[in-house]
């Protein structure tokens, strides 16, 4: 299986998981188990992004001064989009964490959203470049 095929794989694990989240809600033990599976499963994600995608990318653009500007935008779209999902679970899971807060359902959706946007634009145009290296 290629990098990007794999990478995909993932993104479809995590957008499943959070969609079940969904269907379950938020104050039952069973969603807090799948957002940890999926905290987990997006760490992996990325870090198999920053030690094997990334590095080829930023190999490029050291020649291609449309790639680095296409990364750079990329890096700080990854930044915010971080932020926010380390936000969301700092204050909806773990021991932090209050089953059935009012803010939730809000923050969840936010945080899907902006996944599924990311995930979306990685897979349609992040990935093409990588493939086309």
């Amino acid at each position: 299986m290629s990098l990007v095929e794999e990478l995909k794989q993932q993104h479809k694990i995590i957008l499943d998981k959070l969609d079940q989240v969904r269907s379950i809600g938020s104050s039952t033990a069973e969603s807090l188990k799948i957002l940890e599976e999926v905290k987990s499963t997006l760490f992996s994600h990325i870090k198999k992004e920053d030690e094997l995608l990334y590095p080829a990318l930023n190999q490029a653009a050291a020649t291609d001064p449309s790639l680095k500007a296409y990364l750079e935008m990329y890096a700080m779209d990854m930044q915010e989009v971080s932020t926010e999902v380390l936000d969301f679970y700092g204050k909806h899971t773990g021991p932090a964490a209050k089953p059935g807060h009012p803010d939730f359902i809000y923050d969840f959706e936010r945080v899907l959203y902006n996944l599924q946007r990311r995930i979306k634009n990685e897979e349609n145009s992040l990935y093409v470049k990588f493939s086309k290296l």
